[in-house]
């Protein structure tokens, strides 16, 4: 009912392919877009049997983007590495790896700072951040002094549920805390993003009402710091299949979601 109801009433314009040279790996998923609107991140797996690895686009003066490149032999590895999240300033990154020697658990977040045009090598960001569980899917704010991620660690709402910490004075990072109802439900709650302005967050979940599967919802931080009952952005973004994330620019102008469609054209 929901759904034959949002169909009659469209948000906003469906989301169209970006064009060539983008899409033209198997897999690409996760993009957002650094502050100053110059490069897009994403991950990518150029083949079928390909690991994960994290890939930059430079922005062209007429919008257009270039070819996708590696963000650094510093970052990347014969690990998977993808999901990730830049700081406003571009100069802290981080992404989710999973497997990697000294691991808390399967999938861990590491932080990387650049210095000029070099990435330094990333730094596991530890037990207050990481469980023995699965912790992936980071967001961090524009100062870069709060991060939201998504866990499976046990204690939670449901099965995933996003989680935040922030930076300290002494440069460590607060225990993670499971943002609570309204935002997690009994369900899979996903993909947060973090918007620029720090008090919207969008992030798709299959625990509220929608389309069908995963949908993308959004929810304002209050005066009093919680969050607001969480908003269904609707048809055509959110339709029967899973939405997988979704990234707002810093004047709300532009969006960039990744999808995947049984059709398997590239999206």
């Amino acid at each position: 009912e929901f759904a034959l109801e949002a169909m009659k009433h469209p948000v906003g314009e469906a989301p169209v392919p970006l064009p060539a040279p983008l899409n033209g790996f198997k897999f690409q998923y996760f993009p957002t877009l650094t502050a100053d609107n110059r490069f897009l991140l994403f991950t990518g797996r150029p083949a079928a049997s390909s690991g994960e690895d994290l890939y930059v686009s430079r922005q062209n003066k007429d919008g257009t983007f270039g070819a996708p490149m590696p963000i650094s032999p510093v970052i990347n590895s014969s690990y998977n590495e993808g999901a990730g999240s830049i700081s406003g300033d571009g100069k802290t990154l981080v992404f989710a790896s999973c497997d990697r020697p000294k691991a808390i658990g399967n999938c861990d977040l590491y932080i990387s700072r650049r210095t000029g045009n070099n990435w330094s090598t990333p730094v596991n960001l530890g037990i207050n951040v990481n469980s023995t569980e699965w912790d992936s899917q980071p967001s961090l704010s524009a100062d870069g002094r709060t991060l939201y991620f998504t866990s499976t660690r046990r204690g939670g709402q449901g099965q995933e549920d996003i989680y935040v910490t922030t930076l300290q004075p002494n440069g460590t990072w607060s225990a993670a805390k499971n943002l609570g109802t309204p935002v997690n439900t009994a369900g899979k709650d996903m993909a947060p993003f973090i918007h620029a302005s720090g008090t919207t967050l969008y992030y798709v979940t299959d625990g509220l009402i929608g389309m069908g599967g995963l949908d993308v919802f959004r929810c304002e931080k209050t005066p009093a710091g919680t969050w607001s009952e969480p908003r269904n952005l609707g048809y055509p973004l959110n339709t029967f299949e899973n939405e997988a994330s979704l990234f707002i620019t810093s004047d709300n102008q532009r969006g960039f979601c990744s999808r995947s469609r049984a059709s398997n054209e590239p999206t």
